[in-house]
């Protein structure tokens, strides 16, 4: 028998252009868990072809574009377009500081509520029984745009109506990139505080960013907590990782254990990650090239109530 999964409007969303798909999409009859592509960051021309093509074998529900995907040039965007449409999937996206730029051609592509030309906004996921809510946060923000963010924050992550949480910011809050600076770090960790004082963090599971062009899963809280994902690339040259760098509350963060055995010392590879949601179950895998030359899973995590985030058998 095939179940329904539902996936819930976005607050204000604008109508979609032609050719794009924007959330909220019509509900959908499946068998199989939600699963949804996490893409890091990109080329002018996109994500790398074998990724993408591997990507529509998957059949995924919806894209996660994690910032960086595109400059901030009219051409740019019009190939974001082009690749958009031939991946035929709707993309949620949050804004990479290479896009901030170009607010204009980010919102007619993938414009949300809670108000007009905002870059932010939330979804929520109905996957068998339980209510999964996507927060989608803009450390770009200024002005006004960030009043207006921060202001409607607390009421998106407070509500009762959703089971758990992931946070979709473009900038991670703390990362293992070598030689990674952004100023819009201070502002995500800013938009973190608020979510985690307002959903509590029990309901955080998994907080997502990019831009860091490394590939990193980081439990900071243990595997009770939420995991961080750093979807750094897709395609951009890749960044090496420290083994361990300073945490917030004078924690010590590392890749979860095998990632960095999987990785390697260099420049991470052009990946993409599959997320998993079915009831109040999760997982995450990474996908890339082998030495075959085809895209594979490569490493895998995943989260019950019983054991956390674990690498253990499923």
């Amino acid at each position: 028998m095939r179940r329904a999964l539902l996936f819930l409007s976005i607050t204000g969303c604008l109508g979609p252009k032609a050719g794009i798909q924007h959330w909220p999409t019509p509900q959908i009859q499946s068998s199989e868990p939600v699963r949804i592509a996490v893409l890091g960051a990109a080329e002018s021309v996109g994500p790398v072809l074998d990724l993408q093509a591997d990507i529509s074998t998957r059949q995924p529900d919806a894209l996660v574009l994690t910032g960086d995907l595109s400059g901030d040039r009219r051409r740019d965007l019009l190939v974001r377009r082009t690749w958009l449409e031939r991946l035929g999937v709707p993309a949620l996206a949050t804004v990479g500081p290479l896009e901030q730029d170009a607010r204009a051609g980010f919102v007619a592509l993938h414009g949300m509520g809670p108000v007009a030309h905002a870059t932010w906004g939330s979804v929520d996921i109905e996957s068998l029984g339980a209510s999964w809510r996507v927060l989608v946060l803009d450390p770009t923000a200024t002005g006004n745009a960030w009043q207006d963010q921060m202001f409607w924050v607390p009421k998106a992550a407070s509500q009762s109506s959703f089971d758990h949480l992931i946070v979709l910011c473009s900038t991670p809050t703390y990362t293992l990139a070598e030689a990674f600076e952004s100023e819009s770090q201070s502002k995500s960790r800013e938009l973190l505080a608020a979510v985690e004082a307002h959903s509590g963090l029990e309901r955080i599971r998994l907080v997502i960013s990019g831009t860091t062009r490394t590939q990193e899963a980081i439990l900071p809280a243990g595997p009770w907590g939420e995991l961080w994902l750093n979807a750094g690339t897709s395609g951009a040259s890749g960044r090496a990782t420290q083994p361990v760098v300073a945490g917030p509350r004078s924690t010590e963060l590392r890749l979860v254990a095998g990632l960095r055995e999987e990785l390697g010392d260099g420049a991470a590879p052009a990946a993409w990650w599959e997320l998993q949601l079915e009831g109040d179950l999760a997982s995450l895998r990474m996908r890339r090239a082998v030495e075959s030359g085809r895209i594979e899973e490569v490493w895998r995590i995943h989260y019950d109530d019983n054991d956390g985030w674990s690498r253990a058998v499923e």
